[in-house]
This record gives C-alpha cells, sequence and structure tokens, in this order.
C-alpha cells in the first residue's frame, strides 16, 4: 500500500500474479487508488495492465493512440495494456482516480472491446470501487481482491454493455424468480418504476394478456414440470408453485390443461 499526501494507492507486489506470463487467476487486481493532484502522464508504450481511469475534480486532457478528447468530472476512459496515451489537467484543478487490472482478456474479448473507449461513472461504479479498496486495505488476499475485482469489472461491462431490459422482460424475469410465493402488482410496479396502471396496459397491450394470466401460465408450467420429474404429492407441487389452496391448484391445472395433477404424472411418467 502507497500513501502520500497527494496519493493513496493500493498496488499488488507479489511477482507470482503480477509478472508470470500467464497468472494463475481469470483476475489480477494491479493497482486502485486516486491522486488529489493528478500530474503529466505520458506513457507512450502504453500501462503494462488494463486501466479504468475516470477524472474526479476538473477537466483533463486525453491523448490516446493518437486522438484527443477532454474529459470532465465524471467522465472515465478505458484503456487496454499497451496502448499509448498521455493525459494533463485541462485549468487548474485536475483530480483521477483508477483501477489497473491484468489478465480478463476472455470477458474484454466477450463484449469486442477495442482499445479503448470513453465512459461515464455511476453512483453503483464508485460505490464498488470504494468496496474494494476498504478490501485492499485490509488484511485481503490476493484470491479475495481478484474475485472482488472480477465482479466489479462484470457489473461494470454489464452495465455499459448489455442491452437495456424491456418492460416485459423485466416483468418475465421477476416472475420467473418470484412465482413460488405471493406476488402483488404494487411490487412489480415498483420493480419497473412505472405505475400499476400504466404497467397493467402496457404489458396488455404488448403481450397479449396481463400480468397475472402470465404468473399463472409460468406456476402451470412449473407445475408441470414438477410433476412429470419429482415424486412430489399434489399439496407440495401446489405449494411450490404458488397456489395456498390445492383444490384451486387443482381446479386450475385442470382447466389449464385438461387433466388433474394426478392424470397428468400418470400419462407422463408411463
Amino acid at each position: 500500500m502507497q500513501r502520500h499526501q497527494n496519493l493513496k494507492m493500493f498496488i499488488e507486489t507479489d511477482k507470482r500474479y503480477v509478472s508470470a506470463d500467464r497468472p494463475p487467476l481469470p483476475f489480477v487486481l494491479y493497482t486502485v487508488g486516486r491522486a488529489v493532484l493528478q500530474p503529466a502522464v505520458t506513457r507512450p508504450s502504453g500501462y503494462e495492465g488494463n486501466q479504468i481511469l475516470w477524472v474526479e475534480k476538473g477537466s483533463g486532457i486525453f491523448n490516446v493512440d493518437g486522438k484527443s478528447m477532454i474529459l470532465n468530472r465524471g467522465d472515465g476512459l478505458f484503456c487496454r495494456r499497451g496502448i499509448a496515451h498521455s493525459y494533463k489537467k485541462n485549468g487548474k484543478d485536475f483530480s483521477t482516480a483508477w483501477l489497473s487490472f491484468m489478465c480478463a482478456d476472455e470477458i474484454l474479448d466477450y463484449y469486442s472491446l477495442g482499445d479503448y473507449f470513453r465512459f461515464s461513472v455511476t453512483p453503483l461504479f464508485i460505490s464498488q470501487i470504494n468496496q474494494l479498496y476498504s478490501l485492499c486495505l485490509m488484511d485481503s488476499t490476493v484470491l479475495s481482491r481478484s474475485a472482488a475485482g472480477y465482479s466489479l469489472l462484470a457489473e461494470w461491462l454489464t452495465e455499459n454493455f448489455e442491452p437495456a431490459l424491456t418492460i416485459e422482460t423485466m416483468v418475465k424475469k421477476f416472475l420467473d424468480v418470484n412465482y413460488s410465493r405471493p406476488v402483488t402488482l404494487n411490487e412489480i410496479s415498483e420493480h419497473t418504476k412505472m405505475s400499476k396502471y400504466a404497467l397493467c396496459h402496457y404489458y396488455k397491450k404488448h403481450c397479449g394478456c396481463s400480468i397475472m394470466e402470465q404468473l399463472k401460465q409460468i406456476r402451470i408450467a412449473k407445475a408441470k414440470q414438477m410433476l412429470s420429474q419429482m415424486p412430489l404429492r399434489t399439496e407440495e407441487v401446489a405449494r411450490m408453485c404458488g397456489f395456498d389452496s390445492p383444490s384451486y391448484f387443482c381446479k386450475l391445472f385442470k382447466a389449464e390443461t385438461g387433466r388433474t395433477p394426478l392424470e397428468y404424472r400418470q400419462k407422463h411418467n408411463k
């Protein structure tokens, strides 16, 4: 751990991980820290690790692979290892923070990342960085830092590159996870950040059925799977699929499938 008035930084010094040709971990946290008064930096041969760098205060002029850009507070730059770059203050104040790491080329390639890209920091990202830095201040291990850093990287890449979920997908995922318990429209409304009326109208228009009808279909589908694959009593299947009343479950199941749960099991267990 390096600490100066202007610089707070953790740096991994275990040569088994930062100097090996093939480190034994998929992600190795190299450095994480911040510079209150960021000096000018010039790296004609790039940096030894992949770097996520962002501006915490003021403004900076960044040059990457021959291209110039200005980054203000809240703007960030990702740069792969070995890519030529430089940066300096653009005005009086210039503070930065960063995270650098070794390896993880597979997940970077999965998202088809180029040599560099700009991004905007989010409160979630800053919170995760602070938690990672706090972990480094403790009596942590290379393995624990690797796991925490890889998780942060995966969530950050998902946040920046995964397409936003549609409302219908958000609802479907919520129902898939929560089908086994009582679910209310108020809960789903809060989850999607839409009013209950607007949500119901939108879902019916785009999916052709109501949310509760969708929930019923999911529960029946799960019940079919359990009845054909597990030696569970009808009452247990009903409870595990979110039905408080076994008799109501049987009535609904027969209305949907044309068979009672027992008849369905006998037919599919032959």
